[in-house]
């Protein structure tokens, strides 16, 4: 077992453990989105970053794993300012349709901003318009527009359905989830998606 600190309080964790992993065991909540326990790690939406001393950068939760004598922190005004500007790139395309959004009241996306967001936008320019209320087969509902891009959706097909049948398109602020061309999702196992989603881009 090794011993480290989250925020002052001292933990035991088998070796191997990563810090998101261990915050979790002992109730103390890191924010994330393309993390899930049962998933590989991604890495991806960066809102996981916490403090660790010595080190110059911030660094994922989610990929870093936990050390003999680390000190982390979660808390500070620089990993809240961190999580305020990923939130910020995050919404510069995100549709104002919370009124309307199955997801509204259990988003994770509006939980993060009301605790940690709550700024003006900066952004002056048109949002970039995606597909809204897509079908994708077997009854599920896309919109590309909400979708975050934390790819769970993604690794769950591919690594616990086993059926490579959603991906990430295009590059830049064009970027997209969809299915393959002229195909639809297919597996029984497909519903599960919209579970994992930790906003309303999948009905």
């Amino acid at each position: 077992m090794i011993k480290f600190s989250i925020n002052g309080e001292e933990l035991e964790v088998e070796p191997g453990t990563t810090i998101i992993r261990a915050a979790e065991k002992f109730g103390i909540e890191i924010p994330r989105f393309c993390w899930h326990p049962a998933l590989s790690i991604a890495g991806n939406c960066r809102m996981c970053l916490v403090k660790i001393e010595k080190n110059p950068k911030l660094q994922p939760a989610c990929n870093t794993t936990a050390a003999e004598g680390m000190m982390v922190s979660t808390d500070t005004e620089e990993v809240r300012e961190a999580v305020r500007g990923v939130l910020e790139f995050i919404l510069i395309n995100h549709p104002l349709d919370c009124p309307i959004c199955d997801q509204a009241g259990e988003c994770w996306l509006q939980n993060y901003y009301m605790q940690y967001g709550l700024y003006k936008s900066r952004f002056a320019e048109r949002k970039v318009k995606k597909g809204k209320v897509m079908d994708i087969g077997r009854g599920i509902k896309l919109d590309q527009e909400r979708c975050i891009l934390c790819a769970r959706c993604v690794r769950f097909m591919k690594e616990i359905a086993q059926s490579e049948e959603l991906a990430i398109f295009k590059r830049g602020n064009r970027v997209e989830l969809n299915t393959f061309p002229g195909k639809g999702l297919q597996s029984p196992y497909s519903c599960n998606i919209v579970d994992i989603c930790p906003v309303g881009a999948l009905t």
